[in-house]
């Protein structure tokens, strides 16, 4: 370690003398009085406050006392063994702010595709994760660990079941959807993945594993249940979940619709636009409706008045609302296949029409997944029973 040569200018009331054929002025360096030499060119000479060291090559600042600077020359010199093998990248230099870098994250996901809306709520969900975590700048993310993401998540939990049971501390470990501490990890790993991509952080933090067993899977709502839950639910939340089942939508891409979207007197016959813009994908689909569901959907159209047609509840009130209706119904919310909620209305339209026969790719562009890849992973073990029912059928 070392401290370099400073030269700084000579203020003009410094007192000057010559010790030794060498020209000295006392001034104030380093918040202490001291005699200093003065270079040929009038400038006075001292070292920097900061001790350096040769990285690489490299001249690199560290502290201003020895101890703590010896502590950080150590970690540099790890750290930079760690890239020369490949298993760091090197920390690159950002002038962004951190308000800044977190939009323009966001608007490089815009740019792969994602819809906006998907967009603006992925954004809002990363800043609340990143402050419950303390992060509020790229040194912040640096410094996160293993155990301190793992006591965020149980400070999550923890805060989960207080509003839950109203603060009861027998029910404090209640058990916290696994789901929803996947999604919190997820979004986190992509933020960090894309700070690695662009060479702003070198190794990622470790973030834990969770399982998520079978009976947290979505399991599909058969056309048979519909029929009952339409009977003992409000007859706009019914027409709710045919619309779901129908047009293999998601839940929030539904309740974006306005007046515009619903064209029930087509010469073809009645279709809704799902616009791309309230997709998940920002893939736009045009899905024919049943007549019957066409004819129950009118009144809601003409008395939106031109704004949204589902206007009165909320996806946090369907929720609740489906959860009602199924014990109204006598239908159990736990089946073997997984769990019913509200998505299972696609999973079940997406299934009702694969049994049936239905091309999966007229399936695909129906239910708006980009590629045949995403349906066969949640449905290819349809397309093999079908494909086995029809090879029986001909090779009889």
């Amino acid at each position: 370690m070392y401290k370099p040569q400073v030269h700084k200018p000579l203020p003009p009331d410094a007192p000057i003398r010559v010790q030794k054929g060498q020209k000295q002025a006392r001034v104030v360096w380093d918040g202490k009085q001291q005699w200093l030499p003065v270079s040929p060119a009038g400038k006075v000479i001292g070292p920097a406050s900061k001790w350096y060291a040769k990285i690489d090559g490299k001249p690199t600042p560290l502290a201003r006392d020895r101890v703590t600077s010896e502590k950080m020359l150590a970690e540099k010199r790890v750290k930079a063994e760690r890239v020369r093998e490949g298993l760091a990248l090197p920390d690159a230099k950002n002038v962004e702010t951190w308000p800044q870098l977190l939009a323009r994250y966001h608007q490089e996901r815009l740019r792969q595709g994602l819809s906006p809306l998907h967009v603006k709520k992925s954004h809002r969900r990363v800043l609340v994760h990143l402050d419950g975590l303390g992060v509020k700048s790229l040194d912040d993310w640096r410094n996160l660990t293993a155990p301190k993401i793992a006591r965020w998540l149980d400070g999550l939990k923890r805060n989960h079941a207080k509003k839950q049971d109203g603060g009861n501390p027998e029910l404090a470990n209640k058990p916290f959807a696994k789901a929803s501490l996947v999604a919190y990890c997820v979004a986190l790993q992509t933020f960090g993945k894309w700070l690695q991509k662009q060479r702003l952080v070198g190794i990622l933090p470790e973030f834990p594993t969770i399982s998520q067993k079978a009976e947290n899977k979505r399991a599909p709502l058969s056309k048979e249940m519909l029929g009952k839950l339409v009977a003992v639910a409000p007859t706009e939340i019914g027409i709710f979940y045919r619309l779901c089942f129908a047009t293999l939508a998601r839940v929030g891409a539904i309740f974006s619709l306005v007046a515009d979207d619903f064209h029930l007197d087509a010469p073809g016959g009645p279709w809704v636009s799902l616009r791309p813009e309230n997709a998940k994908t920002n893939v736009g689909q045009v899905v024919p409706l049943p007549p019957g569901l066409a004819r129950d959907l009118r009144p809601l159209v003409e008395a939106s008045k031109g704004g949204r047609v589902f206007s009165k509840f909320s996806p946090a009130s369907i929720t609740r609302r489906l959860n009602l209706d199924l014990r109204a119904a006598g239908i159990e919310k736990h089946q073997p296949d997984g769990v019913l909620c509200a998505h299972s209305l696609r999973h079940g339209g997406t299934s009702h029409l694969l049994k049936n026969g239905i091309s999966p790719f007229i399936v695909m562009r129906l239910g708006g997944w980009k590629n045949m890849e995403m349906l066969t992973k949640h449905y290819g073990h349809i397309f093999a029973m079908d494909a086995q029912e029809h090879v029986a059928r001909l090779m009889e």
